[in-house]
């Protein structure tokens, strides 16, 4: 079949334009406004569109000069803005290279000036639809506000300007990103089934509160002499002598990260004690936060279910306008401007097509090539545009009414996702080699079940073999570097050459793409190549007695026994889960990201400066924080605050981290960590739990209907074999 045709498009190219943007809107499921019908506007679009990397690498500069600039809490020199890193005094730093305050700066307003040209690009193309749209607004005036808060920081700098301008940059990059307002809309739908569980639990840790507080009031628990004399490990935190203490206490007491040691002291003074902290770990721990798990497992699978449905409605409606265009109607009878929000107010399953109305094939090959200029779809080859179009006319009359047009989104999916492999190289290049007897012996045995089965056993071998070889290091002995190669990387060098061989084999019987399309078939092939590179490199390298390079030998050997994960059909379904969570996953690490941005930018705004190695020796060297040596953790800068909020999602041992901020400020500092681990630990790593749930259900009954079916497959064949006459 030709690859090019020469055909009179029979309707207005603006139509085609037109017609291609709802047809792009309904392969992504989303309404978005529309530029304005007029060739300026297109153009200006196709420029926009062109800018796509451009605006993204603004953004990412813009948040990365976040963690490379001078904090604003620095007020020194050029030469130490932040002090002597040397000096105990000076406040502790991740230590990453510090652009200049001057350098930041140009830095900031190269990003703005992206960034605003690409909002004027596109109010220019969407006219009056680009306030109709709140997320076009919100992101110009968060630009502006940032260009006119740097530029008061330039005339006037003081802390609080450059402070804002943190906040700023993040907010402009959330907002814009289309994945954070879409998991916004998700965890506020999630927060109004969920509020009511969150209240209960406050309700409960402060009924307990109230009740130790006055059960505890005489006892060594609310005794702060008692800590001072007997606590060598935590001094002044695990007491309750007021109602907020016991409140803390017993929240934290929740997350399990203070437990057993916060009732010892009553414990070891009465024994019934146990009673109450019993009572309230049974109750709060096992039943109102698995309740809340519940909530927002549910509320989010019927989430999932809702926005399934509304995609298949935006899906359907956008296609029904697109037909509209493309059906071949008097230009009079054709409305100027088919913007989303000036379209016909009904509903999707309103909508009736006109009697034999339809598109003819040059309309359609039109859309076909006016598709190619969006990235949301794959680009479509002209020798494919024909092979489309006759999937699409199930009828054969050249034309596609309304049904057949209604299947152009699951087409295209179905198309441009599941390209036909090519033939393999040999059978292409030497016909004569691959249709020959032996070639083809060759094929049978590497594509036999059994050739799989006797490289798994192989897998195996190596397993035994890698165990022996690492066992000194698992024992903790030294490893011994020896100048010739040992026994045990003789043994290992023949398992990498039938690996390699087992590689070489299946790319020459499948061929390259055939066998790069397999995730196991390229998991092999990076460890094998990899294994059998670092073999070499050992082999002939002068460095090949460096301790480096015999870790790194062992570590890679390892990794060829992921390759039995694949080969068992139990672990076949984790895999297969978490490759169903990546797309959610990705838009819930986004998200995560953006709150910990947030986050760390309010805690250096809070506590930026105030963790040194002299101030916690001064004021509290007792405190767990300063025993365990946890002064790097702080908000001095935003990689540490960063790393510290990760460390925070862990909640293992996080009410010793706040302690150290509550030493240097006031109790009032746990109110900031108490709302990082409701909003980051209860609400978004429940969400991960919960989709994760969602995913593991729907991949284990889609396995567990498969091998139903199977089994019920081959019960039928042998029960018609057995019904057979003889």
């Amino acid at each position: 079949m030709s690859c090019s045709f020469s055909r009179r498009m029979a309707v207005d190219p603006e139509l085609i334009a037109q017609a291609s943007w709802y047809v792009e809107d309904a392969f992504s499921g989303i309404t978005r406004p529309h530029p304005a019908p007029f060739p300026t506007a297109r153009r200006l679009h196709t420029i926009y569109a062109e800018l796509h990397y451009v605006r993204g690498l603004a953004t990412v500069g813009l948040l990365g000069l976040s963690f490379v600039e001078v904090p604003a809490w620095c007020s020194g020199p050029s030469t130490a803005p932040c002090g002597d890193p040397s000096a105990a005094a000076t406040p502790v730093m991740f230590g990453l290279p510090l652009l200049s305050r001057a350098q930041g700066d140009v830095v900031e307003v190269l990003c703005l000036v992206v960034l605003l040209g690409n909002s004027v690009l596109r109010s220019a193309y969407l006219r009056g639809n680009f306030t109709r749209r709140r997320d076009n607004v919100a992101v110009l005036a968060l630009q502006l506000a940032a260009m006119v808060n740097l530029i008061l920081t330039l005339v006037a700098p003081v802390h609080s300007t450059r402070a804002m301008q943190v906040y700023l940059r993040g907010a402009v990059a959330a907002v814009k990103n289309r994945s954070i307002r879409r998991t916004a809309r998700k965890i506020w739908l999630v927060l109004r089934e969920v509020h009511h569980v969150l209240t209960l639990l406050i309700v409960y840790v402060a009924f307990f509160a109230w009740v130790a507080t006055i059960l505890f009031r005489q006892s060594t628990e609310g005794c702060v002499e008692y800590l001072l004399r007997h606590s060598h490990r935590i001094v002044g935190s695990l007491y309750m002598p007021t109602i907020y203490d016991a409140g803390w206490n017993l929240f934290v007491l929740l997350t399990t990260a203070n437990f057993p040691d916060v009732f010892m002291p009553a414990y070891t003074e009465r024994r019934a004690s146990i009673l109450f902290f019993a009572v309230f770990v049974v109750f709060g721990l096992f039943f109102l936060l698995n309740v809340l798990l519940a909530v927002i497992y549910q509320t989010f699978s019927s989430h999932v279910v809702a926005y399934k449905r509304a995609r298949a409605a935006t899906r359907l409606l956008k296609l029904q306008r697109a037909f509209e265009l493309l059906v071949i109607v008097p230009k009079a009878q054709v409305a100027q401007s088919f913007s989303p929000t000036k379209g016909p107010h009904r509903r999707f399953d309103e909508w009736q097509s006109r009697s034999n109305a339809s598109i003819p094939l040059d309309t359609s090959l039109a859309l076909f090539a006016q598709l190619n200029a969006y990235k949301n779809i794959r680009y479509i080859k002209q020798c494919k545009m024909r092979l489309l179009f006759d999937i699409l006319d199930t009828d054969g009359d050249e034309r596609l009414s309304w049904p057949e047009f209604a299947q152009i989104c699951a087409v295209l999916d179905k198309a441009l996702t599941t390209r036909p492999r090519p033939l393999p190289e040999i059978q292409n290049w030497w016909p004569i080699v691959y249709y020959s007897s032996g070639f083809t012996a060759l094929s049978h045995i590497v594509r036999h079940p059994r050739f799989d089965a006797a490289v798994d056993v192989l897998l195996v071998l190596n397993a035994l073999v890698i165990v022996c070889e690492s066992l000194p290091v698992l024992r903790g002995r030294p490893v011994v570097i020896e100048t010739e190669m040992s026994l045990w990387e003789h043994v290992e060098c023949v398992f990498s050459g039938l690996y390699l061989l087992e590689l070489v084999l299946k790319v020459l019987v499948e061929g390259r793409a055939a066998y790069w399309a397999s995730i196991k078939n390229r998991f092999d092939a990076v460890v094998t190549v990899s294994v059998v590179a670092i073999d070499i490199y050992a082999l002939w390298s002068a460095n090949a007695a460096s301790r480096v390079l015999v870790q790194i030998l062992l570590v890679t050997r390892c990794l060829r026994l992921f390759r039995l994960i694949f080969s068992v059909q139990r672990y076949r379904i984790f895999c297969m889960t978490w490759l169903r969570l990546l797309p959610f996953g990705k838009h819930v690490v986004v998200f995560l990201s953006a709150f910990m941005y947030f986050f760390a930018a309010l805690g250096m705004h809070l506590f930026g400066g105030l963790i040194s190695q002299e101030r916690l020796q001064t004021t509290c060297p007792d405190s767990p924080f300063t025993r365990s040596h946890y002064a790097p953790n702080n908000f001095n800068d935003m990689a540490s605050g960063c790393v510290l909020l990760f460390e925070l999602l862990i909640v293992n041992n996080w009410s010793a981290l706040a302690d150290g901020f509550v030493c240097v400020t006031s109790k009032y500092a746990r109110w900031f960590f108490v709302s990082y681990y409701v909003g980051g630990v209860t609400i978004l790593l429940n969400l991960v739990v919960a989709s994760t749930l969602d995913a593991f259900v729907g991949e284990y009954e889609a396995e567990h209907t498969n091998q139903t079916h199977l089994s019920g497959s081959d019960g039928a064949s042998e029960t018609s074999g057995v019904m057979e006459p003889a």
